[in-house]
């Protein structure tokens, strides 16, 4: 039979986790393995229970004294006979192991058998019951201890066996009731006695099984170790061989250092022309040296801390030769000449930091262009709102007939429109510039304590026309009385945004809700719609000037993609955070959480307090 090691030992001293009530180990697997690994001291001791067998086809002769040649005796004689073939089955038919449920079966079969034919010829030939008891003692006792079967099955038999016994016995007519309650008590104890020992002694062979495996795993692991370091051993001085010959031919700069120390040991060709000098004077060539000749561009102090850290580095030299360098250095340690060394390779990027410095400078120029061309937006304020308030102001007079009223009705439609797409593309405008102040530092804030609730009922009766055209409906959460320091204007625009961005998105029959609470760390207000929302993955295109992302419902949305971006730089202004939770189909939900510091009562009139963005 093949062994499998058993990888981890196991804790022998845990019943629950272990061991059955029987004896045998709780996790099957394991007690197959120790069956299939123990198996041939099984058919040895089953070998030498045919002994016993034997034995009882001898005591044929007691039979012969009893009851002289007879018919009766030549009977019990065939069965005894009978009993040693049966006997002899287990080992002929089932020691190979492959079925041990059917060696168990026929040796509980020949157990049973045995003693049946015993009881049998204590009956016809007339033996005392005090011998009768005596032998089912010792053949009760044989089975628990000696009979290689598993502990259940003997049970089972001891049971039947005593039952037998006790039954057979209280047919007799000299047996007395005191004396059938006696061997009752007998042949429970020896049952019970029996169990205990088998299950101790399958416990013990088990413990003994564990432990033999497990040295036979640790002298495994040992073996293996010891070979593998060997192995290692031989690997490494041959490496060691080769190391200076590849060393030598390498076509990237390596030099040998000793730990803690800067002076070269050995360096290649090509770390010879990297540094200017020659092999000869190579191995007189400190490192510190030339590290410390722009020390100033290196941007650390201990040399000797870096060369020794063995993390890959950018660093700035110069060559004997005086040429400046950039290197990229890469250390690691290992054994040269059976000391311990550290392997520094130097490889040469001056070519690639001067292309990312001239990059670097295109790049600063690009961002200077584009903050003259955001300043110039910025100063265009004046020019642009100027005219627009006009087309407003006298679309607006029209609108209203303050000369007197319109001969024709059109008019005053187109008045209307006038005013409308005047008011659409200032606001247009006004984002764009506010939004270019932000980015060009302009922007002022002019703080002062407001009513945050008296402000949101404000917005909402902006947006709730709107809202009342979309079919959605405006409902709030704060508390009374909740004052806030800040730029009114900037959370007016604030909350404008992302209610009418709520408005827009929402579908019909639904609630666009504004919540304000407190949190440990801020101040948050809360716009909460349930329209189409989008997925995390679009919130920072969102969050992007001049973006937008694309509904799935059919009503066509207007707008430049400036609401929410400038809501999250008014907020910054204010140095809160703006945050979007959302999901597509399942709504959108803007958090705007402002500093506690900002919390004020609102018990007085403060004067306008002007801060620079």
């Amino acid at each position: 039979m093949s062994t499998t090691e058993i990888s981890q030992p196991v804790d022998t001293n845990s019943d629950q986790l272990v061991y059955r009530w029987d004896g045998e180990f709780a996790d099957r697997t394991l007690e197959e393995r120790f069956v299939s690994d123990t198996w041939g001291e099984v058919v040895a001791r089953c070998r030498a229970v045919m002994l016993a067998a034997l034995v009882f086809m001898v005591a044929a002769g007691v039979d012969y004294l009893t009851l002289g040649f007879s018919q009766a005796f030549l009977q019990l004689l065939a069965l005894r006979v009978l009993t040693l073939i049966v006997a002899f089955v287990p080992i002929v038919l089932f020691s190979d192991g492959r079925d041990p449920k059917a060696f168990y079966g026929s040796v509980t079969f020949t157990q049973g058998y045995l003693f049946s034919i015993f009881l049998l010829s204590s009956i016809v030939g007339t033996s005392h019951l005090r011998d009768m008891t005596v032998a089912t003692i010792v053949i009760l006792f044989t089975y628990y201890i000696a009979v290689p079967n598993r502990l259940h099955l003997n049970a089972i038999i001891g049971v039947l066996c005593s039952t037998a016994l006790i039954v057979t016995i209280g047919f007799s007519p000299e047996t007395s009731l005191y004396g059938l309650a006696v061997m009752s008590i007998m042949c429970l104890t020896v049952n019970f006695v029996g169990i205990q020992l088998g299950r101790l002694w399958g416990r013990l062979r088990r413990t003994e099984y564990l432990s033999m495996r497990h040295h036979q795993t640790m002298a495994g692991r040992l073996a293996e170790e010891i070979a593998e370091r060997q192995v290692a051993e031989t690997e490494a001085r041959a490496n060691e061989r080769s190391f200076e010959g590849v060393f030598r031919a390498a076509p990237l700069p390596l030099v040998l250092i000793k730990p803690g120390g800067t002076n070269i040991i050995q360096g290649n060709r090509a770390a010879c022309d990297l540094l200017g000098v020659s092999p000869e004077d190579m191995k007189f060539l400190d490192l510190q040296k030339v590290i410390e000749a722009r020390l100033v561009e290196n941007k650390f102090e201990d040399i000797k801390m870096f060369l020794n850290a063995r993390e890959p580095a950018e660093i700035a030299i110069e060559a004997a030769d005086g040429r400046h360098l950039w290197v990229n250095v890469t250390t690691s340690a290992m054994r040269y000449r059976g000391a311990p060394t550290i392997l520094i390779a130097l490889h040469d990027i001056t070519q690639r930091r001067e292309e990312e410095e001239r990059l670097r400078d295109a790049r600063d120029s690009a961002n200077s262009a584009n903050r003259s061309k955001t300043e110039f937006l910025a100063n265009m304020s004046h020019e642009l709102r100027t005219p627009l308030n006009a087309i407003i102001g006298f679309s607006e007079a029209i609108d209203k007939e303050i000369y007197g009223e319109i001969g024709n009705a059109h008019y005053k439609e187109y008045a209307q429109d006038i005013h409308s797409s005047g008011i659409h593309l200032l606001n247009i405008i006004n984002d764009i510039l506010d939004l270019s102040k932000i980015e060009a530092d302009k922007f002022e804030l002019t703080e002062e304590i407001i009513d945050l609730g008296d402000t949101i009922d404000v917005v909402m009766r902006i947006v709730a026309p709107r809202a009342e055209q979309a079919g959605v409906k405006l409902a709030r959460t704060v508390d009374d009385g909740m004052a806030i320091q800040c730029d009114e204007r900037a959370v007016k625009q604030i909350l404008i945004n992302l209610l009418s961005n709520a408005v827009k998105f929402s579908r019909e029959q639904t609630t666009v809700q504004v919540v304000v609470s407190e949190t440990e760390k801020s101040l948050r207000i809360a716009v909460i719609d349930q329209g189409i929302g989008m997925s995390p993955e679009d919130i920072p295109e969102a969050l992007e000037p001049f973006r937008q992302i694309d509904g799935t419902l059919t009503r066509t949305y207007e707008g430049t993609g400036l609401g929410l971006p400038l809501a999250r730089r008014l907020t910054e202004l204010h140095n809160g955070e703006l945050n979007i939770e959302s999901a597509r189909g399942e709504g959108t939900t803007v958090y705007v959480d402002l500093p506690l510091e900002r919390i004020a009562a609102p018990t007085h009139e403060s004067e306008p307090e002007t801060v620079s963005a």
